[in-house]
């Protein structure tokens, strides 16, 4: 099963991810970086940037957390 794999800073701007995250939202990786990921992955959780935050601000993994996103039709 292909698997989006992403890194982001704290200011929730990717650092990198791997070529099926970038597939998914038809950009290149290298045209990620240093974008937020609402710009890239619109229509996102909400609950996900606020778990990022929450593993930035206490240094704890969040674990078995599923996200269910289907790009938005173009």
């Amino acid at each position: 099963m292909p698997l989006g794999l992403a890194f982001w800073d704290p200011s929730h701007r990717f650092v990198r991810e791997n070529a099926n995250l970038a597939a998914v939202n038809d950009v290149p990786p290298e045209a990620h970086v240093g974008r937020p990921i609402g710009e890239l992955l619109a229509g996102l959780p909400p609950h996900v940037e606020d778990d990022i935050a929450e593993v930035f601000a206490t240094g704890r993994t969040i674990d078995q957390r599923e996200v269910v996103w289907t790009p938005p039709s173009s």
